[in-house]
C-alpha cells in the first residue's frame, strides 16, 4: 500500500510540473498572440489593474519612458504595464481632459470666443507653450480646440476652459470631477494646461482611462488625428491661423513621412514631467492605445516618447502585409 501511495505521489507531483510548464509556456505566448487579439482572461471593463510581469515576457523591450500603459480601447484590457500606478506629472497631456470637459457642455463648436487677458495671464513667464491667438481676437470653439491640441497652445486651453465652464477655475473643478467619475483614483488638476505644480499630478493608470473616454468623442479624435489645421480668418488673422501638431518636427526627426500606424495623439513636456504622449494606433482592423510618460530629453532632443510608441505598436499590431 505505501508504493501505492508513492506511486500515487509522483504521478500527482508530474501532473503539477506538467500543468506548470503549460502555464509558463501559455504566458510566453501572450506577447506574441498580442499581434492579433486582446488577453481575454484580462478584465475590460475598467483600466483598475496593471498587468504585472507582462514587459518581462516580451524578449528585447527596453522603453525610454519610465512609466507606460498599452491597452485595448475596446475592452480597456491591458497589454503592457510599467510603473502604471505611481504617481507622476501629466505635462500638457491635461490638455485632453481640458478639451475633454470643455466638448461635453459645448454642443456648438462654431460659438465664438473672444480671447481676453485671463488666458494669457503669467504665460509667457513660465515659457507655456502658444498658439499664437492675439489678444482680443475671436476665434470658434473649434479653433481653440485644435490649438490646444495641435500645437498645445495654453492660452486656446484657457479659452477652451472658460468657454466650457464659464471661468477656468470652474473648469478645474469640473475636470476633478470628471476624473471621480471615470475612476481616476490618484489624479488632481489644479489649472488647465499642464504647467508644473506639486497637487497637480496623475498615473498613467488614470491617464488610460481619460484617454480610453476621450476617444469616443469624434471631435476631441479629430483634432488628435490630424497634422495640420487653418482656424478661421480673423481681422488680426485674415487668412486664419495655420496650426501644426507638436509631433510633426518629431516625425521628420524619426524620418517618417506619415504617422501610420499612428491615428491620433498628444504630446506633453515639463522639466519635471519629461517626454509624455497620449496615442493610438490601427493596422489591420486592429486598434491599440498607449500612454507614457517621463522618456528623457526635452522639446529640442530626439522623440524618445515617439519612438517608445512606434516600439510597442509595431509589436502588438499585425504588419502591414498582413503577416
Amino acid at each position: 500500500m505505501r508504493r501505492k501511495r508513492k506511486k500515487g505521489r509522483g504521478l500527482l507531483l508530474c501532473g503539477i510540473l506538467s500543468l506548470l510548464l503549460a502555464a509558463g509556456f501559455a504566458a510566453e505566448a501572450l506577447w506574441r498572440e498580442i499581434g492579433t487579439r486582446a488577453d481575454r482572461n484580462v478584465p475590460g471593463a475598467l483600466l483598475t489593474a496593471t498587468a504585472p510581469g507582462v514587459g518581462r515576457r516580451a524578449p528585447g523591450l527596453v522603453l525610454q519612458s519610465s512609466n507606460a500603459l498599452l491597452f485595448d480601447p475596446s475592452n480597456g484590457g491591458v497589454l503592457y504595464a510599467k510603473g502604471a500606478e505611481e504617481r507622476i506629472y501629466p505635462a500638457s497631456l491635461t490638455k485632453v481632459m481640458t478639451a475633454y470637459a470643455a466638448l461635453e457642455k459645448i454642443e456648438n463648436l462654431d460659438a465664438p470666443i473672444m480671447l481676453i487677458y485671463e488666458d494669457y495671464a503669467g504665460l509667457y513667464e513660465a515659457n507655456a507653450s502658444m498658439a499664437g491667438f492675439v489678444m482680443g481676437e475671436t476665434v470658434t470653439v473649434r479653433d481653440l480646440l485644435y490649438a490646444a491640441m495641435l500645437p498645445s497652445g495654453a492660452e486656446a486651453a484657457r479659452a477652451l476652459a472658460r468657454a466650457g465652464s464659464g471661468s477656468v477655475e470652474a473648469a478645474v473643478e469640473r475636470m476633478n470631477r470628471l476624473a471621480e467619475e471615470l475612476g481616476m483614483q490618484d489624479t488632481h488638476f489644479s489649472n488647465v494646461t499642464g504647467l508644473h505644480d506639486e497637487e497637480h499630478y496623475t498615473t498613467v493608470s488614470d491617464l488610460a482611462l481619460l484617454w480610453r473616454a476621450a476617444m469616443n468623442n469624434r471631435d476631441l479624435m479629430d483634432a488628435a488625428g490630424s497634422l495640420t489645421y487653418t482656424t478661421t480668418p480673423t481681422e488680426q488673422h485674415p487668412e486664419g491661423l495655420r496650426l501644426v501638431s507638436t509631433m510633426v518636427p518629431k516625425l521628420r526627426m524619426l524620418e517618417r513621412e506619415t504617422p501610420e500606424p499612428i491615428i491620433g495623439g498628444k504630446t506633453g513636456y515639463t522639466e519635471e514631467a519629461g517626454l509624455c504622449l497620449v496615442s493610438a494606433a490601427e493596422r489591420g482592423g486592429l486598434r491599440r492605445a498607449l500612454v507614457t510618460v517621463g522618456a528623457p530629453g526635452d522639446g529640442q532632443s530626439p522623440p524618445y516618447n515617439l519612438s517608445d510608441a512606434y516600439l510597442l505598436y509595431e509589436r502588438c499590431l499585425p504588419k502591414e502585409d498582413g503577416m
